[in-house]
């Protein structure tokens, strides 16, 4: 929809009467004398809605409920490692943002209200300027540089925060120190795999993609371990970043030996809620475990800190298939020709996933206190869990249900 559209300027003059000026210029990038405009425009039939009487208000269907989630998972989207949306607009900006998403696309729209209590309302949303500030390390700064005594509920949550700041030093000082042992004791056969989501926008779409980077012992590269780059991108935009394509995926290496001639794993991810450190997943990778006959240990880095590596990989792969479009001239659609342009990386592979299918897993009776854990070590039958990867002594001991992904 573009600058001049009458809609967008009726959009934007109604958005100004109840915001600053300098707010919705930011959020709509548009100048403030637009707004001015927008706002004194005679024509602004958007703001004659709010008092015309006797409207026929027609029913509201499911189509347009699920529309409105989808909207939501292309602008505001749950970011790996996170179980809530960061909104770094106001509510009112991104229903403005939603009812032009809604024209575009010929989509009836939601009120404002339903959208904001059906829609908004059952989501865990944190409202940010900045979606790259962790709200742990946020609070501790804010907290300390506080004047005055702190309330009871200040100081739980200073405690909450000092204790997550500590938990992010030691899980990734335990991986730089994993990784230097490794190169130290030449262990050619200890594999490092760190792997995470990102999301690959193309043309108005996107696809997920799971990250997995992977490091080992060379004898031919002595000073420094190799690092490799591994994409699996869904088929389909469809397609979630759900615990289904984590084991899809790790299926896909297991039977393209993947894993051959390593006999210890150490698996490194963030602790999502959503894919990783779930009841599926430990049952999962004890059945990876037994199935290898390898030393698996799976960690997890503290929340909103996962690793650069697999950061840096989605940001190069961006760039690059960005870069691709542009030279070319073509615009990239599919699966396929993001595959083709990630695949010119170097030390980078690029693979279609294995397709997922909808409510694969089975129901897992959930391990209490597995938010709490950073480190999963496996037996034949059970897992135990430690709060931290330096911990020697474990503080739960789950039994697994492995049974069913011997038929995947």
């Amino acid at each position: 929809m573009g600058h001049n559209n009458p809609i967008r300027r009726a959009i934007i003059g109604m958005v100004s009467t109840q915001l600053p000026v300098q707010d919705v210029a930011e959020d709509f990038g548009v100048s403030d004398q637009t707004v001015y405009n927008a706002r004194n425009d005679d024509d602004n039939f958007a703001l004659e809605l709010q008092t015309r009487p006797n409207v026929q208000r027609e029913r509201i269907s499911d189509q347009q409920y699920e529309a409105a989630r989808s909207f939501l998972d292309e602008v505001i989207p749950v970011v790996s490692g996170r179980n809530y949306r960061v909104q770094r607009c106001t509510n009112e900006s991104l229903y403005a943002i939603y009812f032009c998403w809604c024209m575009d696309r010929h989509i009836p729209n939601l009120g404002r209200t339903h959208f904001f209590e059906n829609v908004l309302g059952p989501e865990n949303i944190h409202h940010v300027r900045d979606d790259s500030i962790c709200e742990y390390c946020f609070d501790f700064d804010r907290l300390n540089a506080a004047e005055g005594e702190l309330s009871r509920e200040e100081r739980d949550r200073l405690d909450k925060c000092d204790t997550h700041k500590k938990n992010w030093y030691e899980q990734y000082q335990f991986f730089v120190t994993l990784k230097k042992d490794i190169l130290q004791r030449k262990e050619v056969d200890h594999l490092v795999v760190v792997h995470d989501f990102t999301q690959i926008k193309v043309q108005s779409t996107f696809y997920q993609d799971l990250i997995v980077v992977t490091y080992h012992y060379d004898n031919a590269s002595p000073e420094a371990l190799v690092c490799s780059y591994n994409h699996f991108l869904a088929g389909e935009s469809s397609v979630k970043n759900d615990t289904n394509f984590v084991v899809r995926t790790w299926n896909h290496l297991i039977d393209s030996g993947f894993f051959h001639g390593y006999r210890k794993i150490s698996v490194f991810s963030d602790g999502g809620p959503k894919h990783y450190k779930t009841t599926g997943n430990a049952n999962y990778f004890g059945w990876v475990t037994k199935k290898l006959g390898v030393n698996l240990k799976y960690h997890f880095f503290e929340t909103n800190h996962g690793h650069s590596a697999c950061d840096a990989a989605a940001s190069h792969a961006k760039k690059v298939i960005c870069n691709t479009q542009r030279d070319t001239g073509k615009p990239i659609n599919s699966p396929d020709e993001i595959i083709q342009a990630l695949n010119k990386i170097v030390n980078t592979t690029g693979n279609v996933a294995p397709t997922v299918q909808e409510d694969e897993l089975p129901f897992f009776n959930t391990f209490r206190g597995i938010r709490a854990m950073h480190k999963f070590e496996f037996t034949d039958t059970h897992v135990q869990a430690f709060p931290l990867s330096k911990d020697l002594n474990p503080t739960h001991n789950w039994a697994l249900k492995m049974d069913y992904f011997e038929g995947l």
